[in-house]
């Protein structure tokens, strides 16, 4: 390899990394249950490239009450290293909820966690967010613009 491919894989890396962080500043969204009008999470943090779908929550020490992180797209999850339990929740494309798991244990060896053929994106909230919020199989998920 020269000098140049390596320039190039580098800003190609940066690229990938950070493209998406403007536009996630510029719009806040929050969780909204549709079933019952519950706020399910307020502040939102997102992973829809490839290298923040890989990372995940590995690099947190916790996920405090009314966070989230949603991963799009994702059909499966691993909790590899996570420090902390999870809940986790997967939707279709229309964003109904197609399977739930509650209560993860944090894991060293790598146990993969998957939503189904429909999944197509997941979202990880704090351990006992399902149950606190009362999430079901088949509940509507919006995500609802905060106005700032």
């Amino acid at each position: 390899m020269n000098f140049w491919s390596i320039v190039f894989l580098a800003i190609l890396f940066w690229w990938l990394l950070y493209k998406g962080q403007k536009r996630q500043r510029q719009k806040i969204f929050k969780i909204v249950n549709s079933r019952n009008g519950q706020v399910v999470a307020e502040k939102i943090s997102r992973a829809n490239v490839a290298v923040h779908r890989l990372v995940g929550l590995l690099n947190t020490p916790f996920l405090h009450a009314g966070e989230a992180l949603v991963i799009s797209p994702a059909k499966a999850i691993h909790m590899q290293n996570l420090a902390y339990p999870l809940d986790l929740v997967f939707l279709d494309r229309h964003l109904k909820i197609v399977k739930c798991f509650e209560s993860l244990p944090p894991s060293l060896n790598k146990k993969i966690y998957f939503g189904g053929w429909r999944s197509k994106t997941a979202i990880e909230f704090p351990a006992g967010t399902i149950q606190k919020m009362d999430l079901k199989v088949s509940d509507q998920i919006e995500f609802a613009l905060v106005e700032s």
